[in-house]
């Protein structure tokens, strides 16, 4: 299991490549994907200071929804997944305000996640 300063690492590793030139608008589907997984960083680096790993998805998603530190995320950590599958693998085509919608789904993670640090 990777330990909690390797997740945040992560974390930080994802969020400097949203941040790269024209990344979100030519590469909208990924984009979400990489929000997503640095949301998953976030959460798991949270479940690290409780002595929690997840062992996959599913497992993280139940823990999201029962961790108290979580609980207040756990729609937007789930409305983030849910996107990152819709974009990959049926292909949906993302518009502006869904990018914008999932931007202010990972910064609601983050704020709320960064007053736990």
């Amino acid at each position: 299991m990777p330990s909690i300063d390797e997740h945040y690492a992560k974390y930080l590793h994802n969020k400097k490549l949203l941040g790269l030139d024209d990344f979100r608008d030519v590469f909208a589907d990924w984009f979400i994907t990489v929000l997503f997984y640095g949301a998953l960083h976030l959460v798991e680096h949270e479940l690290a200071k409780h002595g929690l790993h997840s062992e996959h998805h599913t497992d993280r998603r139940k823990k999201v929804y029962n961790e108290p530190s979580l609980k207040k995320v756990h729609t937007e950590y789930k409305s983030l997944y849910d996107m990152s599958l819709d974009t990959r693998y049926d292909c949906i085509n993302l518009t502006v305000q869904d990018i914008e919608e999932a931007e202010k789904w990972f910064d609601k993670i983050e704020a709320h996640l960064s007053t736990n640090a």
